[in-house]
C-alpha cells in the first residue's frame, strides 16, 4: 500500500491535470460556438455558389465542351491544427487509403492544417503539399486578421495555386476529404467532389431559365471557379474545424471525468490509511492505559 505522501503527491497531480483538460473543455465549447454561428451566415451563400457553378458547367456542356474529361485529380485534404482531438485525423486517413492510390503519377495532394505533416508523411503520398490557412499575428503580412482564424489572404493563395493548375491542364478534376459537423458527439469523414460538379436533371431544368451574357469563355469560368472554390473551401474549413473542437471537447471532458474518478479514489485510499493510523494509536493509547491501571491495581 502507498504512503501517505505518495497519495498525496498523486492526488494533487490528478487535480492539476484536471483543471487544465476543464479549461481546454471551456476554451473548445466557446470556440465551437462561434465556428457554428460561422457557418450558419456562410452556408446558404455556398450553397448558392455552387447551384450557379452547376448551371455554368450545364451552359458550356450546352456549348459543347467537355468538362469531365480527367488527366489529373487533385485531392484537398482538411486536417486538425493541434492535438487532444481523438482520432479526427486518423478517420480522413481511412478515406484517402481506400479511394487513392499512394504512388499514383495522376494524383496531387494538397494537405490544409499543422497537422498534416505529422499525419501524412513528405514521403507517404507523391506530389504533397502542406498548407496552414490559419493567421500568424507575429506575421506583417496578416496584419489587420485575428490570430488563429482562417486567414483569408492565405485561402486565396491556395485558391490561386489550384486556378493555375488548372489553367496548366496539370489538374482537371478537385475533390475534397474532411470532417463533416454533424453534432459535438459526431463528426464525418466525407469524400466530395468539387470539380467538375455532375449536374442533374433539375440543373438542367434550372439552367435553361437563365440566359448568360455574355457566353461563358474560359476567362469567365476560371474566374467564377476561383470564387465557387473560395467560398466553398472556406465553409467546409469552417465545418471541419467545428469538428475539431467537438472532438476536442469529447476528449477533454472524459479526462476530466477519468481526473475526478482517480481523485476520489486516491481520497479513499488515502482516508483508508488515515483511519488505519488512527485506529493503530488509539489501540495504543488503550493498551498503555490497561497497563497502568493493573500496575496500580
Amino acid at each position: 500500500m502507498a504512503d501517505k505522501f505518495s497519495l498525496k503527491e498523486r492526488i494533487q497531480t490528478f487535480h492539476s491535470i484536471d483543471s487544465l483538460t476543464y479549461s481546454m473543455q471551456i476554451v473548445s465549447i466557446i470556440k465551437l460556438k462561434k465556428i457554428l454561428n460561422l457557418i450558419t451566415s456562410n452556408r446558404p451563400l455556398s450553397y448558392s455558389v455552387e447551384q450557379i457553378m452547376k448551371m455554368v458547367i450545364c451552359n458550356k456542356l450546352k456549348q459543347g465542351e467537355d468538362t469531365t474529361k480527367e488527366k489529373k485529380h487533385l485531392v484537398i485534404t482538411i486536417l486538425s491544427n493541434r492535438g487532444f482531438c481523438g482520432d479526427f485525423n486518423g478517420e480522413i486517413r481511412k478515406i484517402l487509403a481506400k479511394n487513392f492510390h499512394k504512388k499514383s503519377e495522376n494524383h496531387t495532394y494538397f494537405f490544409i492544417g499543422k497537422k498534416g505533416k505529422e499525419v501524412f508523411k513528405p514521403n507517404l503520398y507523391n506530389d504533397s503539399h502542406y498548407f496552414s490557412l490559419f493567421s500568424d499575428s507575429s506575421d506583417p503580412k496578416h496584419a489587420g486578421e485575428a490570430a488563429g482564424e482562417i486567414s483569408l489572404k492565405k485561402l486565396n493563395l491556395l485558391v490561386q495555386e489550384i486556378i493555375q493548375l488548372v489553367k496548366e491542364n496539370k489538374v482537371t478534376s478537385i475533390s475534397l476529404a474532411y470532417n463533416a459537423f454533424e453534432s459535438i458527439l459526431r463528426q464525418k469523414a466525407t469524400l466530395k467532389n468539387l470539380f467538375p460538379l455532375q449536374p442533374g436533371k433539375e440543373d438542367y431544368e434550372l439552367a435553361e431559365k437563365f440566359i448568360f451574357e455574355p457566353q461563358i469563355n474560359e476567362d469567365i469560368f476560371i474566374n467564377y471557379l476561383s470564387d465557387y472554390l473560395t467560398t466553398v473551401l472556406y465553409l467546409h474549413i469552417l465545418e471541419s474545424e467545428a469538428g475539431e473542437m467537438g472532438a476536442r471537447f469529447i476528449m477533454m471532458k472524459n479526462a476530466t471525468d477519468s481526473c475526478k474518478k482517480s481523485i476520489t479514489e486516491l481520497t479513499l485510499e488515502l482516508n483508508k490509511i488515515r483511519q488505519a493510523g488512527i485506529t493503530k494509536d488509539l489501540s495504543e493509547i488503550v493498551s498503555g492505559f490497561k497497563v497502568l491501571r493493573k500496575e496500580r491495581g
